[in-house]
C-alpha cells in the first residue's frame, strides 16, 4: 500500500514532505516487492491446520506426512548469527514453533530470497509480518554491530510515517 501510495498521481499523502520522500523513493530507487516469502504457512492458515503458520512444509521427521512436528521457521533460518543464541530466540528441535532449521539457510524459501540479495545488493531490506504490528529491519540481535548510516532502520522511519499517515484515514 505504500508503493501505491507513493505512486499515485497526488502523491498520495496530505503532508507535502511525505509526499516528496515518497514520491523520491519511487522515482529513484528500483524497488523489489516480495508478496509472500512462507507459502506454507499461508496454507496452513487458510485450511485450518494445526501445523505452525510460522513454519514452512519441511517434513522433519521424515515420515511422509506434514504434521504439527513439521517445518522450519524460516525468519530463524537465515545464516546471519543462524543458532548464536543457543535456544533463546529460535530451537534446535524440529518439534518447536521456532525450529531454526538443520543448517543455517537449508531451506529453500531463504536460498531464493539470499539469491536475490545476492544478484540486486539491496540498499536496504524492510519485513512485513503480519503477526504483529512491526516493522522489522536487520541487525537487531544484541551485540551486533549495526552499520552506519543504517540505511534499513532509514527506510523503516520513512516507511512507518506513512503508514502512520494511512492509519489516519487520510488514503482511501
Amino acid at each position: 500500500e505504500l508503493l501505491l501510495t507513493a505512486s499515485a498521481p497526488d502523491g498520495g499523502a496530505t503532508d507535502p514532505a511525505l509526499a516528496r520522500r515518497l514520491g523520491r523513493f519511487v522515482d529513484e530507487l528500483v524497488i523489489w516487492a516480495v508478496p509472500m516469502v512462507n507459502p506454507d504457512g499461508v496454507w496452513a492458515v487458510l485450511n485450518d491446520s494445526k501445523r505452525s503458520d510460522r513454519k514452512n512444509g519441511r517434513d522433519n521427521n521424515g515420515d511422509g506426512r506434514i504434521d504439527s512436528r513439521d517445518g522450519v521457521d524460516l525468519n530463524r533460518n537465515y545464516p546471519y548469527r543462524w543458532g548464536s543464541l543457543g535456544q533463546k530466540g529460535s530451537s534446535s528441535s524440529g518439534s518447536s514453533d521456532y525450529y531454526r532449521g538443520p543448517t543455517a539457510a537449508s531451506e529453500p524459501e531463504v536460498q531464493a530470497l539470499l539469491r536475490l540479495y545476492d544478484s540486486e545488493h539491496p540498499l536496504a531490506s524492510v519485513s512485513f509480518h503480519t503477526g504483529t504490528v512491526a516493522l522489522l529491519a536487520p541487525h537487531t540481535i544484541g551485540g551486533a554491530t549495526s552499520p552506519t548510516p543504517d540505511e534499513a532502520w532509514l527506510v523503516a522511519d520513512l516507511d512507518s510515517g506513512a503508514v502512520r499517515e494511512l492509519g489516519r484515514g487520510v488514503h482511501q
